[in-house]
């Protein structure tokens, strides 16, 4: 868990499995004491072809009213 943080830094790492139906995957981003949404991503499988780290912006859900969606993961 990460202490209350304006920056908070969580060094997770995940596999994701290989997926031949899916283009795609969504990550999303919450509070785990509020449940509160930060914001998601949803990136093509194709950007995880280089072994840099990249920068993505945390984007509301279409369709909902998300305030205050900032952030970014480093994947």
């Amino acid at each position: 868990p990460v202490q209350s943080s304006s920056n908070p830094v969580w060094n997770h790492v995940i596999t994701i499995p290989q997926v031949y139906e899916h283009k795609q995957v969504k990550l999303e981003v919450y509070d785990a004491k509020t449940n509160r949404f930060f914001g998601q991503l949803i990136i093509p499988l194709d950007d995880f072809t280089d072994l840099e780290q990249v920068e993505y912006h945390l984007q509301p859900r279409p369709g909902k009213r998300d305030r205050e969606i900032e952030g970014s993961l480093f994947l």
